[in-house]
């Protein structure tokens, strides 16, 4: 069975790319922007100045809102979509495996937007400085504690945009009668 995309779903998935788009490139630079504050290859951080520090911890505050409402648009987009054309699952695989991706993200990606959460209202409304205990809590659960949450959300992001762009399984449920040979 054929469902027709109407404006509205256009609208939606054309929504979700962007948001998409601006999720895995946010947590990327982001993330190379946080580690920028580390030596390579250790958890010590480098000898910047504490102003030099504290505008990088503002930096990553003002990302974060960005990333985790993209995020937000991108899983009501995925659950509308599968609602939607959840009778095409059959005849589309990689829909379904795309979808199954992203919503695999949600439970590790919720507890990284509740610490991003509490960093971003302590650096923007109290005024934490890269000094204080709270950043440091923040780089520790990010690095240190729980350092494969955000690598394991961003590759099932990715993998789940390859496998929109590949589309592989498409078609291949659905049994085509064959042609009478001659």
């Amino acid at each position: 069975m054929k469902t027709r995309f109407t404006a509205i779903d256009k609208l939606i998935t054309s929504i979700a790319a962007f948001a998409m788009i601006m999720w895995l490139g946010g947590s990327i630079i982001r993330t190379l922007v946080t580690y920028d504050l580390y030596q390579p290859g250790t958890l010590i951080f480098k000898n910047y100045s504490l102003g030099a520090q504290n505008q990088t911890i503002h930096l990553i505050s003002n990302m974060t809102l960005y990333i985790d409402v993209s995020y937000a648009f991108v899983i009501l987009a995925t659950i509308y979509l599968l609602c939607r054309f959840h009778r095409s699952m059959k005849e589309h695989g990689w829909m379904f495996m795309s979808a199954v991706m992203l919503l695999l993200t949600v439970i590790p990606n919720l507890i990284l937007i509740y610490q991003d959460y509490l960093f971003t209202v302590g650096v923007t409304w109290w005024d934490a400085t890269f000094e204080a205990q709270l950043v440091i809590d923040y780089l520790t659960f990010k690095f240190v504690k729980y350092s494969i949450l955000e690598p394991m959300v961003i590759l099932a992001g990715m993998t789940a945009v390859i496998l929109i762009v590949c589309r592989p399984l498409n078609g291949i449920f659905i049994s085509k009668p064959k042609k009478p040979t001659e």
